[in-house]
């Protein structure tokens, strides 16, 4: 793992069940084999795009479309990474974020309960079993033979490392987990993950011409400077779903961002 990916980890340890997933791709790869044949290659060095959330820790990758799996931290307030909500990032689609579970225990039922895990993030979007049913079939159907062999030795030596893991019913498990986050939420967000905390609040009102001139933010830092933490919280969830923050493309907004984000720190 990138020491730069170590960083993002921050105050958490890198759980043990990651480590075990990176250490499972190298004696994969002994065998010519890799958990990218399931969509499941653990994220070693830090790749993120200007869509994914700051408080998300990338864990997974699918090998497509730059869709990552990570731990969502809800801005440091989760103290076990094993219990922070799962969410997918699917830069290319829309919508990009995608909330899948509330713990890692769960997210592994998934990727049990699929032929291969990028299938997660397409059927996050759906509401019944016949689309699941359809969606999994295309997939089945355009798998060599050979292929599925070599997916069925890696889903195989993963299991060794969750015995516990268990086949669900992925839509059923979809809906209960966006409910449980939705009972949670004290301020929605434009990207569907809300804002938990004790205190409700106001959302910062974006101009619909994304102008970010200095007099719109100058208006963002008087809102800033009067806001609560979750409502800090649900700017920075909005403005990274609003604009594209990135140095090289909006250097003001990415550095208001940089500096909202160090405050939760002091």
């Amino acid at each position: 793992m990138s020491e730069e990916l170590k960083e993002v980890y921050g105050k958490y340890l890198i759980p043990k069940e990651i480590l075990q997933l990176i250490q499972l791709e190298e004696n994969l790869n002994k065998e010519d084999l890799s958990l990218d044949m399931i969509g499941f290659r653990p994220a070693t060095e830090l790749s993120p795009y200007s869509i994914t959330p700051p408080d998300l820790i990338p864990f997974a990758e699918t090998g497509g479309g730059g869709i990552h799996f990570g731990f969502l931290t809800d801005f440091q307030q989760i103290e076990d990474l094993m219990r922070a909500s799962i969410v997918c990032v699917s830069p290319t689609n829309d919508p990009p974020i995608r909330y899948l579970t509330n713990s890692f225990e769960e997210f592994i039922n998934l990727v049990f309960s699929v032929p291969h895990a990028e299938l997660i993030e397409q059927l996050s979007l759906y509401s019944t079993k016949e689309q699941e049913k359809v969606i999994v079939s295309e997939y089945m159907d355009e798998l060599p033979s050979s292929w599925e062999m070599k997916q069925e030795k890696v889903f195989a030596k993963l299991k060794s490392i969750f015995p516990m893991a268990e086949k669900v019913d992925v839509i059923s498990n979809f809906s209960s987990a966006k409910q449980k986050r939705k009972n949670k939420i004290v301020i929605e967000t434009y990207d569907g993950l809300g804002v938990i905390g004790k205190n409700g609040g106001e959302r910062y009102r974006f101009l619909d011409s994304r102008i970010s001139d200095t007099e719109e933010l100058l208006r963002m830092r008087r809102f800033i400077q009067d806001s609560s933490l979750e409502e800090k919280h649900a700017f920075i969830r909005d403005i990274q779903y609003w604009y594209v923050v990135d140095p090289d493309y909006n250097y003001e907004i990415w550095s208001l961002v940089q500096e909202i984000i160090a405050t939760f720190n002091e």
